[in-house]
This record gives structure tokens, sequence and C-alpha cells, in this order.
């Protein structure tokens, strides 16, 4: 075989492969093999829905906490390094729109074939943490809504009934993915969420004082940019397991770049006044779903929002947890290792040093992309000792204050 032969995109023999017979619109059985143009369906449209939807979670909205910035100067570097970043993040885009292939096969280019295999091993553990913590946090948030409207937490029902929402959609595909759930239902609940959070974030906050009153703070300007850089190219290793169905190169850059540029400025805008005018605590985010609630109608809202704003993003990690996994045993069918990687997700919610399966945040993890090595969110990983915390790993399955603000 030629040197460089296996990562060169080809599109399967239909008699070989029996793909040939039926046309077909959805792909969670499709493996790692290039894809062919039959299956390149995302347009534009589908896929800055897609990553619209993925950047969208209520719970990064405290990250600007860290920021230690004016309104003027967190919102100019929440625009430059959303600017820098998803530009970064496009062309990664872009470059999986052309192998067709997924982001770990694309590493036997300049890797090789077992040069890739270490990649895929740390893409897989990062997926495999990111889910865990997704669903732990869901599950953690909707308890504490679920107590607040009935009277019971019932958390590890709702670590079920999420691992198996994100374990459905990553078996629907991306394409069955964006087609059957962000435009019919995802979408519209993501925008119901939107309107509701930015009335509640506006609501009450003094913008004219935030605008001319700074007051004093300390915080640096670009470690601002670089940690909004950092937050949006840390989707870079999991972006070519979409963008390889995108109908072309202009869909793929554009989409991407669009459509995780909106949710990256309305979250750290918004996010910026959230934390100057409420003063949200930062070490836990799950608690901002509760202060949001104001009961009733809107706590229902909210926890709509939670379920498809957050599902989807242990959705993204499963699915490409999935497709990595393909690169090391591609025999293995997308399906079994999908339902694998979720119940393995499912299965690691025991807490080390409580001994108890209520939910604990993660290790500190970070996502490598590239140049820039991503401390996503270290507060919500590793959260600061509480005292309503018996748990010193980080349990968090209790309520540490009533409204979810800082004291």
């Amino acid at each position: 075989m030629p040197y460089g032969a296996e990562n060169t995109p080809v599109e399967p023999d239909p008699v070989r492969t029996g793909e040939g017979r039926k046309v077909t619109t959805e792909t969670p059985h499709w493996g790692i093999e290039p894809v062919p143009n039959r299956l390149r369906l995302l347009g534009l449209v589908d896929t800055t829905l897609l990553w619209t939807n993925l950047g969208i979670s209520l719970l990064v909205l405290v990250l600007p906490a860290y920021f230690d910035l004016s309104l003027k100067k967190a919102l100019l570097a929440t625009v430059v390094g959303g600017l820098i970043g998803n530009a970064m993040l496009a062309v990664a885009g872009l470059i999986g729109a052309d192998g067709r292939v997924p982001t770990m096969v694309l590493q036997r280019a300049p890797l090789g074939r077992r040069g890739s295999y270490l990649a895929t091993v740390l893409n897989v553990v990062q997926c495999l943490g990111w889910a865990i913590f997704e669903l732990i946090v869901i599950a953690t948030a909707a308890g504490l809504l679920c107590d607040k409207i009935f009277g019971f937490k019932a958390i590890w029902l709702w670590k079920l009934v999420f691992g198996a929402t994100a374990t459905v959609l990553a078996l629907l595909g991306p394409i069955g993915f964006v087609r059957r759930f962000v435009r019919k239902f995802a979408i519209w609940a993501v925008v119901a969420s939107i309107v509701y959070l930015t009335w509640w974030i506006v609501h009450g906050a003094n913008l004219g004082r935030l605008w001319s009153h700074p007051g004093t703070h300390h915080g640096s300007f670009w470690l601002g940019v670089d940690t909004v850089v950092a937050v949006t190219v840390s989707w870079a290793p999991l972006v070519a397991d979409y963008t390889r169905f995108s109908r072309d190169r202009r869909s793929a850059f554009f989409g991407v770049g669009i459509g995780y540029l909106l949710p990256t400025l309305f979250q750290f805008g918004f996010g910026t006044i959230l934390v100057l005018s409420r003063g949200v605590d930062p070490n836990h985010p799950e608690l901002i779903l509760t202060a949001i609630a104001g009961g009733g109608a809107a706590a229902a809202l909210v926890l709509l929002a939670l379920t498809v704003d957050e599902t989807d993003e242990a959705f993204a990690n499963v699915y490409s947890a999935a497709v990595s996994v393909q690169n090391l045993v591609p025999r293995v069918s997308c399906v079994a290792i999908s339902v694998s990687c979720s119940c393995s997700a499912r299965s690691s919610f025991r807490c080390s040093a409580c001994s108890s399966r209520t939910g604990c945040s993660p290790a500190r993890t970070t996502r490598n992309s590239g140049s820039s090595e991503r401390r996503r969110f270290a507060w919500a990983r590793s959260p600061r000792g509480s005292p309503a915390s018996s748990c010193t790993s980080g349990c968090i399955s209790r309520p540490i204050s009533a409204s979810g603000r800082a004291p």
C-alpha cells in the first residue's frame, strides 16, 4: 500500500459495503470510513443549529467571575477571544469536512496510525470524563429543581434518565440528532430558555451603573481573552466527528464558526452582567438554576432548558468517545461502543471518598486543543471546600446555599 493511502478520503464501494442499495439519512452505524457524498447532508443552517445548540450551557454563565474585570473590559475580552477562538474552531471544522473522517483518524496523517492511538486514548478518557461531569451536574441541578417543585430530589433517577437520553441521542448519529431532535424540539427550547434567562439577568441589574462606575478590579484582560479562546478551541478534538457530514467546506467553516460564536458572546456577555450584578457563586454552578427558577412555570421552563441545553453536550461526548474508540477497533459497531461508553459514564458516579452515588464532581481534567491547554471550568471540576459538603472529593449533591449566590 502506498504511503499515506490510509488517510486519503475514498468513498467505500457500495457493492462491498452494501450501502448503495438503500439511501438513508441516518448515521448511527457509520464508522470511521470517509463519509460518502450521499450522507453529507448537513448544510449551513443544520451545522449552525448544531453548534449553537452545543454551545449553549447555562452552567457556563458564571465563568466570567474569574475574569475580575469591569463590564467594558469583560465584554471586549469576550469579543476578541470569541473571534479568535471561533476562527480556529472553524478551520478545524473545515479540515474535517475535507477529510470526511473523524478527528482521531485525521491524526494518522501527522502521527501515523500507531501514533494516533495515543491521541485516541487521551481523547476517549477526556470525553468520558466530560460525559460524567455533565451528567452529574445535570442530575444534581434537576434534583434541586425537582425538590423545589415537587418536594423530592431523586438524583439517582435523574442520572438514569439523562444518561439514557444521551445514549439515545448518540445512537441517532449527527444527522438524526440535528433533524429529529435539534430542528423539531431543542432549538425552540433553547430560544425560550435564552429569552427567559436574558430577562432574568437584566431584570434588576443596573446596567448604567455597571457601565459608568466599573469599580475596582484586578483581573488581566488577556487572561480573559485566553479563557474565552480556550473554552472555544476545547471542542477542536471533536469537531471533525460532525463536520465530516457537512455538505461542503463552506457549510462546515461558517456553520461551526458562526454557530459557536453566537452562544459564546451570549454566555460570556450576559454572564458578566450576571456575576457583577448578582454575585453568583462560581464554585457551585448547578445552583444557578435554582436561583433562576422563580417557582411554578419558570422552574418548569428552566428544567426543560436544562434537559435540552446540557444533555446535548453529554451526547457529543458519548458519540465522539465511541467514534474515537473505533479508530482503535474499527470492526466493532459504533452502536455497541456508544452504549458501552454511556454505561461506563453512568457507572462511574460512585464517589470514592464517601462511597455514595449521590453525585460528585470529577477530578480536574483538561482538553488539549493545539497550542492551548484548556483549564476548562476548573471551578466546576474541583469545587473548593464548603462547610455544607461532607465529602472531601467534591460531592455536590447538597445545596450549598438557598439562593445559589455568594454570601
